[in-house]
């Protein structure tokens, strides 16, 4: 069970960012503070059992493990979720956007940055599945939609 869990949550996750723009759209008439602020209480609360089976652990964290956390919470958690959310709600949450697209292709800019900044090594195999994943981020946003009924608030 330890060994298949891990990669079972992440497939999990990849099902729910994947389904993000499009269960978005529902919620237009709400603000993008509230939805954002809804988002990240449903997930500690869903994140609340590891939190204290792991709490022990959770103590030992020095100040700059704590500074890490908050960084990472707010700058890549609550502010990319609500800058996200907020440029939908500029857009009336059509999901033919650019705004959708860079959203999709998110992990492609996590992982080239982490080759730049964090000198993470980059072979061959990820290359080519990042080219896999970038036409993924196409079709998920774009589909088979063609060019001419495009409006003016997608590419």
């Amino acid at each position: 069970m330890r060994k298949i869990l891990p990669p079972l949550a992440v497939v999990f996750a990849a099902l729910l960012w994947s389904v993000d723009g499009f269960l978005r759209q529902e919620l237009y008439s709400i603000s993008s503070f509230l939805v954002v602020t809804l988002e990240h209480a449903f997930g500690a609360l869903l994140f609340l059992p590891f939190l204290i089976k792991t709490w022990p652990e959770i103590k030992k964290l020095g100040q700059r493990g704590w500074i890490s956390i908050l960084w990472i919470s707010i700058c890549g958690g609550i502010l990319g979720t609500y800058f996200y959310t907020k440029a939908l709600s500029y857009i009336d949450y059509i999901d033919l956007s650019v705004v959708v697209l860079l959203q999709k292709l998110q992990p492609i800019f996590a992982i080239s940055l982490a080759a730049i900044i964090l000198k993470e090594k980059l072979t061959q195999r990820f290359i080519g599945l990042a080219l896999l994943a970038m036409l993924g981020g196409y079709l998920v946003t774009f589909g088979t939609t063609s060019i001419a009924d495009w409006d003016d608030k997608t590419l």
